[in-house]
């Protein structure tokens, strides 16, 4: 009885004295944002210092490729290309458009931050910190939307950095671009939302579409279908209303949208001609290759994050799953409060078709039953692999849980809530792979941090053939691919040591490339040329036709025409007799104005 009786008066203590720190935090929102914020960086921080575990940086599928992208970001940047479009040192120094083609947004931010910090691995944990906690802020402003208490809405979002799914995307795969279009859609969802909630067009889609656009372009492309499934929804409401606000917004947001993609789309439009990134679906990155059976999203039996493999698997995390479900079956039963609870407040009208009808679609996109779309539907394919999706299903079903827990039934002093979102973030904290050490393969410390080839090496082999002139890429019905995109390396390797080489006439070089590239991916080349007569030289530089060739004279710069052989992928100039410096600007966006 004294037991009771102290552990009430406990209660009340606490109780009276913790009460008005919350009802302060309630009510003054600054406070509460900063709480938020501090509640969700710790989160990203535990879900991410595994990379801290050991030096250097954990073994991933891509190998040191971001290393080589954030480097060339990194090196326009400070040379004040600031919209690069041209990696100088790729294919062994012939150069190619990864800037213009790759995804960008990850290394708009770890490019910067390299500059300042000096230090590889710290840039990239930055970034992929800086991203998480930017997508943990989108699943909380659209839990919020969803009239999830602040409370709620941080404790499912804090939940985002541990997802199977997340780690696999940077950990795993080192796919960091895809990881950071995969932390902008819950601000894609949370724009879904509020046009539910308030049945208004707002133009800021624009600015999210081109972001996402920027950090992964097919995500932004399967982006279009929960965006349609909300518009689809407030049409069927109000079909004559919102007809016409949607036509002159949508209008809008895509002139928007446009406007913001012109500087790419105007470099793409001319070296489209040389250039196929579709390319790819040539190595056997097709979706129909790549479909995984529908029992592996529950239970994988080879999913083993903490052995000595690198693990790889599309298994949902299954506290989140059972939870989903439950909460499903939840809502189809309809359980109503009974007469002495609280109601829940209001939640969005179609909050439940939408993202049941997005999680559907999403899900049954990564069936092999859907395997036709992939085939039939043009862009779709782009896609490669069907469990990218995945960056879809998580946000949205920690979206789910914040839409029931908001519409439970309130009862004062009930524990089931506080409860429930304890089991949750306990459980999927602790079935992550990302508070298990990594212990197969690390990159040594060395090999991260060490600067990559300058001085030295002409170029590095950098990106994959997909950003290759058409003319170097491989043809599969020849043979192996791989083999041949070794070939093609060795030969690009040769003709940059080799030089200008003289294809008719008589130019001979009298003095190598300026600098002989002790200056690591540079915007500008120069050599001197001695000419008996008119001679035909061919550049050891990918043509694209964004290039600009001068030769200086008494009179100033004379612009050169610059050409390529049908079989070769090379600059190829005309020179007339007498001793030349030609000057290269390798292509900006700044050449398309000279």
């Amino acid at each position: 009885m004294a037991i009771t009786t102290d552990a009430r008066a406990t209660t009340t203590l606490a109780h009276r004295y913790f009460k008005p720190v919350f009802r302060s935090i309630d009510t003054h929102r600054p406070l509460r944002w900063l709480l938020v914020l501090l509640l969700l960086a710790t989160a990203v921080v535990a879900g991410t210092s595994v990379v801290f575990s050991e030096e250097g940086w954990p073994g991933n599928h891509e190998g040191l490729a971001w290393k080589f992208r954030t480097l060339v970001y990194a090196a326009h940047l400070q040379q004040g290309d600031l919209l690069p479009i041209w990696a100088s040192e790729d294919m062994y120094g012939h150069g190619s458009p990864l800037p213009l083609f790759y995804h960008k947004a990850f290394y708009f931010t770890s490019a910067p931050l390299y500059l300042g910090l000096g230090n590889v691995k710290w840039s990239i944990y930055l970034a992929i910190a800086g991203w998480s906690l930017f997508g943990c802020l989108g699943i909380y402003r659209a839990a919020r939307t969803l009239d999830a208490h602040w409370t709620v809405a941080t404790a499912i979002a804090s939940l985002l950095p541990f997802l199977n799914y997340t780690l696999l995307d940077w950990l795993v795969r080192g796919a960091f671009a895809e990881f950071s279009a995969y932390m902008c859609l819950p601000w894609i969802f949370h724009w879904c939302l509020r046009l539910l909630r308030t049945e208004r067009f707002g133009v800021s889609l624009a600015l999210w579409m081109a972001l996402l656009v920027y950090a992964h372009s097919v995500i932004a492309l399967f982006s279009m279908i929960p965006i349609l499934i909300a518009v689809a929804i407030v049409l069927a409401r109000h079909p004559r209303t919102f007809t016409r606000e949607l036509l002159v917004k949508g209008s809008l947001s895509v002139l928007i949208c446009s406007v913001a993609l012109l500087p790419y789309l105007a470099a793409y439009s001319v070296i489209r001609e040389g250039f196929d990134p579709s390319s790819v679906k040539n190595f056997g990155y097709s979706p129909s290759d790549h479909f995984w059976p529908a029992r592996k999203y529950v239970h994988d039996s080879r999913f083993h994050p903490g052995g000595k493999e690198m693990w790889f698997s599309v298994q949902l995390n299954h506290t989140l799953l059972i939870a989903a479900l439950v909460t499903l079956l939840w809502s189809l039963l309809n359980v109503r409060p009974r007469s002495d609870e609280a109601s829940a407040p209001a939640t969005v009208p179609g909050a439940s078709l939408f993202l049941l009808s997005s999680l559907g679609v999403m899900f049954a996109l990564q069936l092999r039953a859907s395997n036709g779309l992939y085939d039939s539907v043009p862009g779709m394919d782009y896609l490669q692999f069907p469990w990218r999706l995945l960056s879809f299903v998580n946000p949205l079903l920690l979206l789910w849980l914040a839409l029931r827990f908001a519409a439970m039934p309130r009862k004062s002093g009930s524990l089931l809530l506080p409860c429930l979102l304890t089991w949750l973030v306990l459980g999927t904290v602790l079935e992550s792979p990302g508070v298990q050490p990594v212990r197969w393969n690390w990159i040594s410390q060395a090999e991260l941090e060490d600067p990559l080839l300058t001085g030295q090496s002409p170029g590095v082999a950098g990106t994959a053939a997909e950003y290759w002139p058409v003319s170097t890429q491989p043809d599969e019905r020849d043979g192996d691919a791989p083999s041949q995109i070794h070939e093609r390396l060795q030969s690009f390797r040769r003709q940059t040591s080799q030089g200008p080489v003289c294809l008719e006439g008589t130019a001979r070089v009298r003095s190598p490339a300026d600098g002989s590239r002790r200056d690591w991916e540079r915007l500008t080349m120069r050599w001197r040329f001695a000419c008996e007569g008119r001679s035909r030289v061919a550049l050891p530089l990918t043509h694209s036709g964004l290039e600009r060739v001068y030769r200086e004279t008494e009179r100033g710069r004379v612009p050169v025409l610059t050409h390529r052989r049908s079989d070769d992928h090379r600059v190829v100039i005309e020179l007339p007799a007498g001793e030349h410096q030609v000057t290269v600007r390798l292509p900006t966006l700044g050449n398309l104005l000279r």
